[in-house]
């Protein structure tokens, strides 16, 4: 009973820090490629010239060192989740319980996607 009242006060410690949302150009993009591991992911088509994208980030002590990147590489949009520290390597030495929770949301004209995602939803 009360290891699981201690689970339910970590949960609800746990904050979201919400950035602005960003506008991209959609002119030239191909597909989109998104990598994270733990989240909510929902993509919304939209006509338009631009891709819109919403950040939550969980806020935790064990988040810090996680960052979410968000750039153009040729004809690919990437977003993708990494950490500075464990470099690549990080999706294979990580345990779960410290996998970083991203939360996403992509409006924009509908593309192509490559999608690497463990745990949450996608909509």
């Amino acid at each position: 009973m009360w290891f699981l009242l201690s689970l339910l006060c970590v949960a609800a410690a746990i904050e979201k820090h919400s950035y602005p949302p960003q506008s991209y150009s959609a002119d030239g993009v191909e597909h989109l490629h998104i990598e994270g591991v733990r989240g909510n992911l929902k993509l919304k088509s939209k006509p338009g010239k631009f891709f819109s994208i919403r950040v939550k980030h969980a806020q935790n002590p064990k988040s810090e060192d996680w960052h979410l990147l968000i750039e153009r590489r040729k004809n690919v949009l990437h977003i993708e989740v990494f950490n500075v520290l464990s470099g690549i390597a990080w999706r294979k030495h990580l345990r779960q319980e410290s996998w970083p929770e991203f939360d996403i949301e992509i409006e924009g004209p509908p593309r192509n996607l490559r999608l690497g995602w463990r745990e949450g939803s996608i909509v």
